[in-house]
């Protein structure tokens, strides 16, 4: 990703130039731009502090969809501005680069998914049902060793996280439209939390929406909620759809279930290339009786936890 930076206030554009440096080493930083001309030629998006009225028409309607604009008041998106990109300018580091590459992703359509600075983790196998439960057992390992915050986001047709209560999906509908129109919502209204400390979206149990998302629609869902969130936990089960591959292939880290009962081994439809970059850990049921430990010191070893007794202090207090 190029960025190119045009601001007034240096002394804070050179605060958020190293601060992005350091958060990802796939980024490309430039400062100023020589030529206009040049630049909406180029693969390259812009960063500024400077309103939309210092830009002629002309201008403004070229760079648009590639700006963002930081603003250093505090805007509501939901009316006319939505059609620019405008980030508070002290929202902090991860809400700016996540608004950031959401910008380039959309612009470019390019099929990348935004983590921001969450932990994202994919789990499948040769059935959902195995892949659920592992899910589970590794979002309450990562809640114990790890703490913060941990959402399990499933991704199969069949959704098992739901409430059975819960006759439609229209909070979960709801969630999409605030997000796509950009308006202000709290996300409280659209989670729930089980009693160890794991969240879910409010959604009802079987036909699961997140399963028809568009892959743009994924990643506008996955870059918000990588900013509300910790660790994301994707539950991919069985379902192998080229948006999933995406995901998986995007994960920092995946685990991948097999049984030997059943001949389908899930790494052949996976292959190498789709986890390329990721650390992943295969769990095989009929050979590892205790998959719980086999989970928890993977977990140990991806947080780098030495010792056998959690850091309670790092434990959501909520």
């Amino acid at each position: 990703m190029r960025l190119a930076f045009l601001m007034r206030d240096t002394e804070y554009r050179d605060v958020l130039l190293e601060m992005i440096s350091e958060a990802d080493r796939n980024i490309y930083l430039e400062v100023g731009i020589e030529s206009f001309a040049t630049f909406e030629q180029s693969k390259t998006m812009l960063i500024t502090d400077y309103i939309t009225e210092d830009f002629d028409e002309a201008t403004l309607e070229n760079i648009r969809d590639r700006t963002v604009f930081i603003s250093s008041v505090q805007t509501d998106n939901s009316n006319d501005e939505a059609e620019y990109n405008i980030v508070f300018k002290y929202d902090g580091l991860n809400l700016i680069l996540s608004e950031i590459t959401r910008v380039y992703h959309k612009w470019t359509g390019e099929g990348s998914v935004d983590k921001g600075m969450s932990r994202l983790f994919s789990v499948c196998g040769e059935s959902d049902n195995l892949s659920s439960s592992h899910c589970l057992s590794l979002a309450r390992q990562i809640v114990f060793r790890h703490g913060g915050s941990v959402l399990i986001l499933p991704l199969g047709y069949i959704n098992d996280y739901g409430i059975s209560s819960l006759k439609d999906a229209s909070k979960f509908i709801r969630l999409m439209y605030y997000i796509n129109t950009k308006r202000n919502y709290n996300i409280d209204s659209f989670i729930r939390k089980d009693n160890y400390g794991i969240n879910y979206l409010l959604m009802p149990t079987g036909i699961n929406p997140i399963a028809y998302l568009e892959s743009k629609e994924m990643i506008e869902l996955i870059s918000t909620l990588s900013s509300l969130f910790e660790t994301i936990i994707i539950d991919i089960g069985s379902s192998y759809s080229k948006i999933n591959m995406m995901m998986l292939k995007s994960s920092d880290n995946a685990i991948i279930v097999r049984s030997q009962q059943r001949s389908f081994d899930p790494s052949t439809i996976i292959g190498t290339e789709a986890v390329e970059g990721c650390e992943y850990l295969t769990v095989n049921i009929s050979k590892d009786k205790e998959t719980e430990l086999k989970i928890d010191a993977y977990i140990m070893k991806v947080y780098g936890i030495n010792s056998e007794v959690p850091d309670v202090s790092k434990r959501d207090s909520y």
